[in-house]
């Protein structure tokens, strides 16, 4: 199974997650992915305005 580790985490969005995790008596890390995989549901019946590819693109070229 794939590892992700997430740096320079803005303090109030960390704050959100823990609220978020112990609500649903969750593990932050369970609740992150619990997160990331409702979004990607959702996005997976959208398509990304702009691309990713596009976004990295864009990124390497600052």
């Amino acid at each position: 199974m794939a590892a992700l580790q997430i740096r320079d985490l803005p303090d109030p969005l960390h704050q959100l997650l823990q609220l978020r995790a112990r609500r649903q008596h969750r593990s932050l890390s369970q609740q992150a992915l619990a997160d990331l995989q409702v979004l990607a549901d959702e996005r997976g019946r959208q398509p990304f305005d702009p691309a990713p590819d596009e976004l990295i693109r864009q990124d390497r070229s600052r």
